[in-house]
């Protein structure tokens, strides 16, 4: 009986860490950015919402496949305006590396479970994460050597604008 409490224990804490990702992912879906245009393609729906809304549905499709319910609820309004693309990247980094959090938490329940399904699903998105982590590092490091050089920020801006165009 303890046994059969404890797993449902975790099967719930398992759907809110799901919906707290889901929630996270929602938020990349929807995070604008004016100022520059590379970096606004970069963010908008021209390129990496399309891949975080896919990444969404890919763990909507495998909660759903798996007998679970997902139940979509209301994120905070995300920020609108930065100082510069600097503090965005910075922030973006964060969130990232916030969603890995999520996704590990994700993954050590998996095992624990031996949910060996979820955990090969949830094994690309380790991977994924790490490739986000690098490029939002990669980014920000970029821009700190860039500086206050209009010249090369616009630079870079173009480079920016171009990820996922190849």
């Amino acid at each position: 009986q303890q046994t059969k409490q404890d797993r449902e224990e975790r099967l719930l804490d398992q759907a809110q860490a799901n919906k707290e990702l889901i929630r996270n992912l929602a938020h990349e879906i929807k995070n604008p950015l004016g100022g520059i245009r590379g970096a606004a393609q970069l963010l908008e729906m021209e390129i990496q919402a399309k891949e975080e809304y896919g990444h969404g549905m890919k763990f909507y499709g495998h909660i759903q496949e798996r007998g679970g319910a997902v139940t979509l609820e209301a994120i905070a309004k995300p920020t609108a305006s930065w100082k510069s693309a600097l503090e965005l990247f910075k922030a973006v980094a964060v969130h990232e590396a916030h969603v890995t959090s999520l996704i590990h938490g994700l993954m050590d329940l998996a095992v624990a479970e031996k949910d060996y399904a979820s955990a090969e699903f949830l094994n690309w998105f380790v991977k994924e994460q790490v490739e986000e982590e690098a490029n939002a590092a990669l980014i920000v490091a970029k821009l700190e050597m860039v500086g206050d050089s209009k010249s090369g920020l616009l630079m870079l801006d173009g480079k920016i604008g171009k990820r996922g165009q190849s």
